[in-house]
């Protein structure tokens, strides 16, 4: 038997991401120990997710979600509102209950086909 090799196409895009996590972590004690930024170093570890839209993999979509996000950081920053800020992510659930995405698929098992009898005659 003939065996096919498939080189895999290099992309170091996929291993930077990979190594996200742990980069992370060192910037994090990087900060923290060095420079004593323990409190604002956690936003390190907003690369970990961001990564893959930062290099290009992937694209940003509006969401509510993001929505929900953006408000949050602001009434953080801006109104110093962090703790009743948080419950805007309450938002996320109801909306995709009340307004569901478009993209949905129907569940087969659901669906009933109904066929027609005459047709082989």
């Amino acid at each position: 038997m003939a065996y096919k090799i498939f080189k895999k196409k290099f992309d170091y895009r996929l291993r930077i991401i990979a190594a996200t996590p742990m980069i992370s972590i060192l910037l994090f004690l990087i900060l923290g120990f060095f420079f004593n930024l323990w409190h604002p170093g956690w936003i390190v570890f907003l690369l970990v997710p961001a990564m893959p839209f930062i290099l290009g993999l992937k694209k940003i979509t509006a969401s509510y979600s993001l929505l929900c996000l953006i408000i949050y950081i602001v009434l953080g920053v801006v109104f110093n509102l962090w703790h009743p800020g948080w419950i805007i992510f309450l938002l996320v659930p109801i909306l995709n209950i009340l307004i569901p995405n478009s993209k949905v698929s129907r569940d087969s098992r659901t669906e009933r086909i109904i066929i027609d009898q005459d047709e082989d005659n």
